[in-house]
C-alpha cells in the first residue's frame, strides 16, 4: 500500500503511522458496515469512528460470553488444592503397599 505521503513501501516492510492506519480502516470499511464484537465501543472510541459515518450499526457480543466470577472462588481453590493433596496422599499409599508386597 502506498503511504499517505505518496511514497511505496513493499509489503515485507509496510509500517504505517496510527494515523495512516485509521485513514485505511476508513476507507475500506464501507459506510453500511455492521462492526461486531465483544466490547466493541471501546474500540470504535479508540479508532475515533463515528456511527452513521464510518459504519452504519454494531452489535456487542459481551453480554453474549459474559462469564460471572463466583463468589466463592476461594473455596472453589481450595477444593481443587485439596484434590490433589488426596490424590497425592493416595499414590504415596499405593507406593508404600507396594513396597511392602514387592
Amino acid at each position: 500500500l502506498p503511504r499517505a505521503d505518496g511514497t511505496a513501501n513493499s509489503p515485507a516492510t509496510t509500517t504505517l503511522t496510527f494515523d495512516e492506519t485509521l485513514q485505511t480502516i476508513q476507507r475500506l470499511l464501507p459506510s453500511n458496515a455492521i462492526l461486531v464484537g465483544q466490547s466493541i465501543q471501546h474500540d470504535i472510541d479508540w479508532l475515533g469512528l463515528q456511527k452513521g459515518i464510518d459504519f452504519a450499526d454494531s452489535i456487542d457480543i459481551c453480554d453474549i460470553f459474559r462469564q460471572r466470577i463466583p463468589k466463592n472462588i476461594g473455596s472453589a481453590g481450595n477444593a481443587v488444592k485439596r484434590e490433589k493433596e488426596n490424590t497425592e496422599l493416595s499414590n504415596h499409599n499405593m507406593d508404600q503397599t507396594n513396597d511392602n508386597t514387592g
